[in-house]
């Protein structure tokens, strides 16, 4: 009975929260909501755990695309020497700098596409649920600028859904280059990317590793 209470509490929180967000038509996400769905709900966590098996402690880390900075604050930044997060939207930062402000995170406004990278020698760069939204070209791009920015043996590590195309198109609105298997986004990368795929039943969701 307690455990049936709990669930519904976080439901109904989780919902309110969504729709919130929704309201405000925001293309980041604020990750409380999965939280409110744990422990249904685990695929939001791969992310974090991927990450942290290539930082090394006092690593340098570079968050590409960070939203509200969440999973810098929660999985990283313990771990982390220091942490660049990067996103292009004023208001994600915003979020980012109130709810998962860190002494050794700095957040910093930017297009990863037109824009420089605050710094070089990145022991580890997460690039997360970030390169569908970008084009092809604009894509292969910033694969090439990131991997520039590697200290020697450090990593880009990643993630994109797997999305089949629907009747209408693409399989979301905001993708400008969406991935239907982990064949063709180890293609798009190139050789030096290993690809590896995991299922859920909300989605499927294709990781990848560039090392240098």
């Amino acid at each position: 009975m307690i455990y049936e209470f709990a669930t519904a509490v976080r439901s109904y929180a989780g919902k309110r929260l969504m729709k919130q967000w929704r309201a405000g038509d925001h293309t980041w996400f604020d990750h409380r909501v999965d939280e409110l769905r744990w422990p249904r709900n685990i695929f939001w966590l791969e992310r974090g755990v991927l990450a942290r098996l290539y930082l090394p402690l006092g690593g340098k880390v570079l968050d590409v695309c960070c939203g509200d900075g969440y999973f810098s604050d929660v999985f990283w930044a313990d771990t982390a020497g220091s942490i660049d997060a990067v996103d292009r939207d004023p208001a994600a930062l915003a979020a980012a700098r109130h709810c998962h402000w860190r002494d050794n995170i700095a957040f910093t406004c930017a297009d990863i596409v037109n824009d420089p990278l605050p710094d070089l020698g990145y022991d580890l760069i997460c690039f997360f649920e970030a390169i569908e939204h970008l084009s092809a070209e604009n894509g292969r791009a910033v694969v090439e600028t990131l991997g520039a920015a590697l200290a020697d043996g450090g990593h880009i590590v990643g993630s994109t859904p797997q999305v089949a195309p629907t009747a209408k198109g693409k399989g979301n609105r905001e993708h400008d280059n969406e991935f239907e298997s982990a064949t063709q986004l180890r293609d798009f990368l190139g050789p030096d990317a290993s690809v590896f795929v995991t299922h859920h039943p909300e989605r499927t969701t294709l990781y990848f590793v560039i090392g240098r």
